[in-house]
């Protein structure tokens, strides 16, 4: 997923990783994101428009859970069982 410049990517380590892709072309490594039990399958940004910086990341997992995490403080914000099985798209409108 991509958004503002940041970019997500989810694996099978149950991890998600986050880099911000600077104007300068410089790629800055926010860090590592946890919280799904298992494979992390899908990611969303979302924000107030497409034109600005996403404020919410959503992930989801085979764990059937969809995670919203801030966008800048990567705190978690929510984490819903969303499926008994698991979760393999995400969209935001």
């Amino acid at each position: 997923a991509a958004q503002g410049g940041f970019i997500a990517s989810g694996g099978a380590d149950d991890l998600i990783r986050v880099w911000h892709h600077n104007p300068d072309g410089g790629l800055a490594d926010l860090g590592t994101l946890s919280g799904h039990e298992g494979t992390v399958q899908c990611l969303a940004f979302h924000g107030p428009s497409a034109a600005v910086e996403p404020t919410r990341l959503l992930s989801g997992g085979v764990d059937g859970t969809v995670i919203i995490w801030s966008v800048g403080k990567w705190d978690r914000l929510k984490t819903l069982k969303a499926h008994r099985g698991g979760v393999h798209a995400i969209s935001v409108h």
